[in-house]
């Protein structure tokens, strides 16, 4: 088996975006294909492995064919230099990718598109699409907000997410919960300052990464305004 470390360090390069750790729930009570059987440790949970601290990735994980890219150079992968041509609309981002784009439609005011671009292996293959939606704020603690969408067409199935313990006294944590208000059954990680939300669709895995946002209405009012393009 691999290691949650080596594995972490294979596929979190996902542009800046970490494998966000969920909680462990236990004991079976997922989703499983017919005549799949549960895992020895962990929990399947439409598309997703859901394991505790520490444990390794199940030898049922099927890995992409295709090695993950670098990115600048950096990391340790033993693919090819990644390329992100950069599109001005999520329109125009969308009709280059093979497989539906979410956006937020009708997004509060504040909170503006600023960047669209598909990251391309050497091959032109994609690895990954990515929206990032930006928010400035004046008179708060925080002064700006972060909103990426991200596609991966190409990631490993089942996907494995962790549960992560506070690595110091009272200090951040992931906690997980099984959510039915995005596109598809999914994924929602927190920790006291973001979200992580999970699914995946036509066999491509989506995730909505929330930065600096707490109020968990607020994060449920932006993905009622998701939409496919």
């Amino acid at each position: 088996m691999v290691s949650r470390r080596d594995f972490i360090k294979t596929m979190s390069l996902l542009s800046g975006a970490v494998l966000a750790p969920v909680r462990w729930l236990g004991k079976w009570a997922g989703v499983q294909a017919q005549g799949e059987e549960p895992p020895e440790v962990g929990e399947l949970y439409a598309g997703f492995v859901l394991l505790p601290e520490g444990a390794k990735v199940p030898e049922f994980v099927i890995y992409p064919q295709t090695a993950l890219p670098k990115f600048c150079g950096v990391g340790d992968s033993i693919g090819p230099l990644a390329t992100s041509p950069s599109f001005i609309t999520d329109t125009d981002l969308a009709n280059k990718a093979y497989f539906p784009i979410y956006t937020i439609r009708n997004p509060p005011a504040s909170l503006t598109q600023k960047e669209a671009y598909l990251t391309l292996h050497p091959t032109q293959d994609i690895y990954c699409s990515t929206i990032c939606f930006n928010e400035t704020l004046s008179d708060q603690e925080v002064s700006e907000r972060k909103i990426f969408l991200w596609a991966f067409p190409d990631f490993p199935r089942p996907y494995p997410l962790w549960y992560s313990n506070p690595v110091e006294t009272e200090g951040p944590f992931f906690s997980l919960s099984k959510v039915d208000f995005l596109p598809q059954p999914g994924i929602m990680t927190a920790t006291q300052y973001d979200y992580i939300f999970y699914w995946s669709e036509k066999d491509v895995l989506y995730m909505i990464v929330m930065e600096a946002i707490s109020d968990f209405q607020y994060a449920k009012t932006i993905l009622t305004q998701l939409v496919a393009i």
